[in-house]
């Protein structure tokens, strides 16, 4: 079939051309005529399809027989406007319809070839249906409530359509609410709020803004659009509202996290007699998803319950997810319980706050119950799981719905892998991590970032670098995520300051450095690695700063000893408008004494007086640490006597001060225990250390890194160590030590393994330190390396390393490499050989051989089970 173009311009010379009828009178007729078929053409026979000659009317009124002409000198100009938008078409052999005309604008109708989908509001279900339709069977699709939609739904576009009403306005051609509605649909898929105050302005002109239908309608596409005050002043203007109404508000203000708004309007809709449905309470529980808001959350719960909607699978889901979310786990799980019907998202919902509590064992054993129970977890489930808090025996759990995952096929979906590789990373399971994140046929950033954060919290910086760089040469784009995890290092050195620099070029190129966390990220992990000045030089080009990029810029120079530096970015943070708050005061007094550190010492004080910060514990005994560490004891004495509330901590300080008068520092010991204040051993050894001025001595600090670590505070000797700027090599023996006697022995290995990369040299104790008395199973994995490293360095004949390697190898059921290494020792302590030996530790190395006596047949050793 040949293409046919008819142009605007030709089809109005030809109507004009044929005329059918004339008059003054008759025109004015014809023109109500032409706005009585707009406002209802389901009342008019349609021939345009069937019209074999021009004495057929092109529309016939179904009851009065009035007959209407297109061609028609009387026909209004605007009429055939509207028409001309809607009919003139090309038709192609493939049967698609575009309108054009002389014009550069396209225009696309509805004849009987054109395909297109018809929406029908007010049908059973509301959906769109793909159909060959022409004009005839758009009649009969068409509701008789929604006739004026059949010009819309001709508009390519929503500005089209919207050309469409603002015409009927202008020329006062009646418009039903559906139209609008149809129009206002268009506007909430797209978002597009401009075109939505258009049609409001042209519902107000029509007085149609006191249609709850159309009004609920564009409070839904304000509240989409995020102008919430536009939704609210229509809502306001109603005279009367329906349940939707109310609704619509309370669910825009929950969207956007505005709590004490939904619940004022939630509670004049009950003031106002109206009733809440279940799509009411769904919303305003979503605003009740927070800690603050639990009261309001617990009250409207009682209104649940009162007017029987708990029942309902959809509200229990609703219940359980806003008391996890607000903090009351077990409200949570007794609304689980109550649950008369469960689906997958109520099992999903619990299990998730059970994990996000640190009630990881607890997430397990539900999942379990839940497949009792006959569900069948989905993706949803296994990511719920996997987002829990790291804690004391995880890794086994986890390691169970690994398994769980596998057998379903489930861990070859994205979210489930990228969720196990992170919370491996977040158990110390790194290497199950990496063997996850190797085997995953598909990745996303999700995935990379989680890896890269995995290595670098384990302290394996430059591998998480390679990692940064392979991401990028698979075509992955770097994301803020990405520079946040590469640079969540805590155990950061001098040696990482390479790779450090290359990053933040990569950020700088990325235009991703002006970003205030990935920024302040930068400056945290140079003060961590002693590269102030390059700290100092991003802090410089960061444009938008908060609070927490300057404490962390003012704390790093006030640890490396630049206390006058930090007074005076203290000075700035103020001149440029920031208001100084704990952490920047905690910052600041948290420096070694220095010569001149009393002067400006007193202008910081001035400033926690200044606001109001001079009760706050925090922030008092700071002031009394510094003061006593710039010799000026009376200024200290003066804030600890004047402290409303003391801790064990001000105490401390304050007798620490004192060390010089062993008298005062002896009554004032006296004077605390009077008041029953029980010293903590550990804090006043390491206050005493610092108001002694000795915080900054390596032996000092190594001497606390031992203390904290033999008594089981592992984080606080973490924290000592990585605070320190210079380490030897008793520091490094007693933090690995420590991290091996208390079960930690991936972070152990890590630190091990960061040694050489410092240029420290492992000696017999690094290796009877990290090959310890918790050695298990695991510690399989990294045991070969460690034993091959004690080989090269010929310490695996030395009996210090020599006993620690016979005893883990033993304790792991590796007898084989026990005894290999037992051989070769050139010295056995006490004993001569197996019968003679009789040193408790050998005793302990050779008992798991005794054990195994049956398998091993070592008769040798069986007197010592």
């Amino acid at each position: 079939m040949k293409d046919v173009i008819i142009s605007v311009e030709l089809m109005e010379k030809k109507m004009f051309q044929l005329t059918v009828g004339d008059g003054a009178g008759e025109t004015d007729d014809i023109e109500h005529l032409w706005k009585k078929y707009f406002a209802g053409p389901f009342q008019w026979w349609d021939n345009t399809a069937n019209k074999k000659n021009d004495r057929v009317p092109d529309y016939k009124h179904k009851v009065t027989g009035e007959a209407l002409w297109i061609v028609d000198p009387s026909t209004p100009q605007w009429a055939k406007a509207i028409y001309m938008k809607a009919m003139l078409m090309k038709v192609t052999q493939s049967g698609r319809v575009r309108l054009v005309s002389s014009e550069p604008r396209v225009f696309q109708g509805s004849s009987q070839f054109a395909r297109k989908k018809v929406f029908i509001p007010n049908s059973k279900h509301g959906k769109s249906y793909s159909q060959l339709t022409s004009t005839s069977e758009w009649r009969q699709t068409t509701p008789v409530n929604d006739a004026g939609l059949k010009h819309l739904q001709n508009a390519t576009t929503l500005r089209e359509a919207i050309a469409i009403l603002q015409s009927h306005v202008q020329h006062r051609i009646p418009i039903d609410s559906y139209m609008y509605v149809d129009v206002l649909q268009r506007c909430l898929k797209q978002k597009d709020l401009e075109s939505a105050k258009q049609l409001h302005d042209c519902i107000i002109k029509s007085r149609m803004e006191q249609n709850l239908f159309v009004a609920n309608k564009i409070m839904r596409v304000y509240n989409r659009c995020g102008r919430l005050q536009d939704a609210r002043k229509v809502f306001d203007k109603l005279e009367k509202k329906n349940v939707v109404t109310w609704t619509t508000m309370i669910g825009g203000y929950a969207e956007y996290d505005r709590t004490k708004d939904a619940i004022k309007i939630y509670n004049q809709m009950r003031q106002e007699g109206g009733k809440p449905d279940k799509i009411t309470y769904l919303s305003i529980m979503k605003a009740c998803v927070s800690p603050p808001a639990l009261k309001w959350g617990k009250e409207i719960h009682t209104h649940i319950r009162d007017s029987g909607f708990q029942s309902d699978v959809h509200v229990g889901n609703a219940l359980t997810n806003m008391y996890t979310k607000s903090g009351s786990i077990d409200d949570a799980r007794m609304i689980f319980e109550e649950m008369v019907e469960r689906d997958v998202i109520s099992w999903n919902v619990m299990i998730g706050g059970l994990a996000q509590h640190g009630r990881g064992q607890e997430a397990f054993d539900l999942f379990l119950e839940m497949q009792r129970d006959g569900f069948v977890p989905d993706a949803t489930t296994y990511i719920s799981i996997l987002n829990a808090n790291a804690s004391t025996g995880a890794l086994d759990w986890i390691k169970e719905v690994h398994e769980y995952c596998g057998k379903s096929g489930l861990d070859l979906d994205v979210r489930v892998g990228s969720a196990l590789v992170h919370m491996y990373a977040k158990s110390g399971s790194i290497d199950d991590a990496r063997l996850v994140f190797n085997r995953m046929i598909e990745r996303n950033v999700i995935t990379w970032n989680a890896m890269i954060g995995g290595l670098a919290r384990h302290g394996y910086g430059h591998e998480c670098f390679a990692l940064f760089l392979q991401m990028q040469r698979e075509g992955f784009v770097h994301d803020e995520v990405t520079y946040l995890s590469i640079l969540s290092g805590t155990s950061a050195t001098a040696g990482d300051l390479k790779w450090v620099k290359k990053v933040h070029s990569q950020a700088v190129k990325a235009q991703l450095d002006g970003d205030i966390r990935v920024g302040t990220a930068f400056v945290h992990m140079l003060v961590n690695i002693g590269s102030i000045d390059d700290a100092k030089l991003i802090f410089d080009g960061i444009k938008h700063r908060d609070i927490i990029t300057w404490n962390v810029m003012i704390g790093g120079l006030a640890q490396h000893r630049r206390g006058h530096e930090a007074y005076s970015l203290f000075s700035l943070m103020q001149r440029e408008g920031f208001v100084p708050n704990v952490g920047t005061y905690i910052s600041i007094l948290n420096t070694c004494a220095s010569s001149g550190a009393l002067e400006w010492l007193k202008e910081v004080h001035k400033h926690v007086v200044k606001m109001g910060l001079d009760s706050n514990i925090s922030v008092e005994n700071a002031l009394i640490h510094m003061y006593a560490k710039s010799g000026s004891i009376d200024d200290a004495r003066l804030i600890f006597e004047g402290m409303a509330e003391r801790d064990v901590a001000s105490w401390n300080g304050m007798i620490g001060g004192l060390a010089q008068d062993g008298h005062e520092a002896f009554s004032l010991f006296l004077q605390r225990q009077r008041e029953g204040v029980v010293p903590n051993p550990l804090t006043y050894a390491h206050r005493h250390a610092i108001e002694a001025g000795l915080e900054c001595d390596l032996r000092v600090r190594t001497a606390l890194v031992l203390m904290y670590a033999n008594s089981g505070s592992v984080e606080d000797a973490h924290l000592v160590l990585d605070r320190m700027v210079d380490r030897n090599l008793i520091t490094w023996n007693a933090m690995i030590g420590g991290l091996a006697r208390h079960g930690r022995s991936d972070e152990a290995y890590s630190l091990f393994l960061q040694m050489p990369r410092e240029r420290f040299v492992p000696n017999p104790t690094t290796y009877s330190s990290i090959l310890n008395p918790n050695a298990n199973l695991r510690t399989l994995e990294w045991l070969a390396e460690v034993s091959s490293h004690a080989k090269k360095a010929g310490f695996d004949s030395d009996v210090q390393a020599g006993t620690a390697l016979v005893h883990t190898y033993s304790k792991t059921g590796s007898i084989d490499d026990a005894r290999l290494v037992f051989d070769k020792m050139v010295q056995r302590m006490e004993c001569n050989d197996w019968r003679t030996c009789t040193t408790w530790s050998w005793a302990r190395s050779i008992l798991p051989v005794s054990r195994d006596a049956e398998r091993r047949s070592c008769s040798r050793c069986s007197n010592l089970s």
